[in-house]
């Protein structure tokens, strides 16, 4: 895994992106981004570095994964889902939370769960932004 500097003309700001290098300026985006949601793990990238030495990017391969974003209650303790974040790993998903309460789910297109039933079987406490 590696970061590379990397422009977001959409949003206009510059940040650093976690990545896999898949070759010569193809990368695997490795975290979603929680406010552009091009930016999802396991997607695939194509850049061309700009003269200012950013990555900019000229090609977005869409992920096979799903990613689900929430927003959690201030009531929700993200400590009680441990259990699913690790049932979640074990069949090849993720779990993301950015700024304390913004959650991203990323699961396999053949992930056994509904997640809408399981935040209502055991009384998750978030609303679905995606």
């Amino acid at each position: 895994m590696e970061k590379i500097k990397h422009i977001n003309k959409r949003l206009g700001w510059s940040s650093d992106l976690e990545v896999k290098r898949l070759g010569d300026n193809f990368f695997e985006i490795v975290y979603n981004d929680p406010f552009d949601q091009r930016y999802d793990s396991g997607t695939r990238i194509k850049t061309k570095v700009n003269s200012e030495g950013f990555h900019e990017i000229i090609e977005f391969i869409k992920s096979e994964n799903v990613t689900h974003r929430f927003i959690a209650s201030v009531e929700q303790n993200l400590r009680t889902l441990e259990v699913f974040v690790e049932e979640l790993h074990k069949h090849g998903g993720m779990f993301q939370v950015d700024m304390g309460g913004l959650i991203s789910v990323t699961v396999p297109k053949d992930f056994p769960y509904n997640l809408d039933e399981v935040i209502e079987k055991y009384a998750i406490k978030v609303t679905r932004l995606t």
